[in-house]
């Protein structure tokens, strides 16, 4: 975690690298050296306010590196089996297992990087795993210099997303750990607005956020609550089948696929005739694989789908991307009709450092959001969200002072996942 001031300053952002290289050459040029943050304000590229909260942040990063955990805090005398990396990966509550030749083995634990050993993975030891776990057709992909994705079955993880490639020390490959089992969605930070969205028979319900941000976890643990009302034909089409929701009374069929917008288009296409009642799409592409969505939704389906973006608003203006003037007047009138609302979801460390947890942005269509989308307005759609709060709507950067406020998540976190940092900052100021 980089405690550099001029790093936090350009993350958060406050000011431009423009303006940071601009007040380091005055700092430079003065006889005696000031602070750079001095020459910020004395420059008025910065107030002292928001400095304060930039230095306080830098404090709060200072004090959770010195207080991490050891990176040799495992002391082997050679190097363990795969299975012992496994083991210690769980205890620790890990999300990512990173094993490479030349380096030690890694997790990602509450965001933070930890080694699992004092001892440096072999380049034999990395070949005769990777032999292991991939085909021969896979393996020479790989050395051919693929990236290649695919599903790990493991005893000690359950069904593991991986990615293996060729770093230039040789072999390498992340793990996502999958969870033992599958939380129930108020487990997971969502609110009572997210599961009655699963009561409607038809509509779009998206799951949005970033790699790494939980929308695999939080689609599973839909579909086990669909599946426990009962006589449900679930289907699920994704890339990757890493979790498995327990089918309650229900039928659940699972469609893997290749990467890319037209396989999924393809698949969606012979959904139509596998009589589902509810398909949840694990990566929803814009374009074509939109209208098809929308088509299943307009003859009575429930759909669920996740996408990468960086907000609620985005998500919208990103599935417009793909469309003709013509074309997206058409996608935003079914949207804006059959929309049943927009999660979006960031995971930060908790205070301690120990685990993440979640903070989402809930945007559910009141009449003058619908508005919005059938007209094209989505410069409007923040201030329209922030406004319905009170209509079971929430904004990110609420939930995330909800968080600080109730002392779970650090201020530093609060502040660098938020959207208005200005507004974040005057909040927390008031209280």
């Amino acid at each position: 975690m980089d405690t550099r001031l001029g790093i936090i300053l350009l993350e958060n952002p406050f000011l431009s690298a423009r303006e940071v290289e601009r007040c380091l050459q005055i700092q430079e040029l003065g006889g005696n050296k000031k602070p750079i943050g001095q020459v910020l304000v004395e420059e008025g590229v910065i107030s002292r306010e928001s400095l304060d909260t930039v230095l306080s942040i830098q404090r709060q990063r200072r004090a959770i590196n010195a207080h991490r955990p050891g990176l040799d805090k495992y002391e082997d005398k050679e190097l363990p089996d795969v299975d012992v990396f496994f083991e210690r990966a769980s205890a620790s509550l890990a999300n990512d297992l990173i094993l490479s030749a030349g380096t030690k083995p890694w997790i990602r634990c509450a965001g933070r990087l930890r080694a699992l050993s004092n001892q440096l993975i072999t380049r034999p030891w990395m070949e005769g795993y990777m032999s292991r776990i991939l085909t021969r057709e896979e393996r020479r992909r790989v050395d051919a210099g693929e990236m290649l994705l695919a599903t790990l079955d493991s005893e000690h993880a359950g069904n593991c997303r991986i990615l293996a490639f060729q770093d230039t020390g040789g072999p390498s490959v992340t793990i996502r750990l999958a969870p033992e089992h599958i939380p129930p969605l108020a487990n997971l930070g969502h609110g009572p607005e997210v599961e009655n969205c699963l009561q409607a028979k038809k509509g779009l319900l998206l799951v949005a956020g970033g790699s790494c941000s939980g929308k695999s976890t939080t689609l599973a643990s839909m579909v086990e609550r669909l599946a426990a009302q009962g006589n449900k034909h679930i289907l699920i089409i994704d890339e990757h089948q890493e979790l498995h929701p327990e089918p309650g009374q229900s039928l659940i069929s699972r469609k893997r696929i290749g990467a890319g917008p037209a396989e999924l288009v393809k698949a969606l296409r012979a959904a139509h005739r596998e009589d589902a009642d509810v398909i949840v799409i694990g990566n929803l592409h814009g374009g074509d694989a939109l209208e098809q969505v929308l088509q299943f939704v307009s003859t009575g389906h429930l759909v669920i789908a996740a996408l990468r973006a960086s907000g609620s608003v985005r998500a919208l203006r990103w599935l417009m991307n793909d469309h003709s003037a013509v074309e997206a007047s058409q996608v935003r009138a079914k949207l804006a009709t059959l929309l049943l609302g927009v999660i979006y979801q960031v995971l930060v460390p908790n205070k301690n450092q120990t685990k993440l947890i979640m903070a989402d942005e809930v945007l559910l269509p009141t009449l003058e959001i619908r508005k919005a989308i059938f007209t094209g307005r989505f410069d409007r759609l923040p201030m329209l969200l922030a406004l319905s709060e009170s209509q079971s709507c929430r904004t990110l950067d609420a939930s995330l002072f909800k968080l600080f406020s109730a002392k779970r998540i650090a201020f530093d976190e609060a502040f660098t996942n938020a959207f208005d940092k200005q507004r974040f900052l005057a909040s927390t100021n008031r209280n």
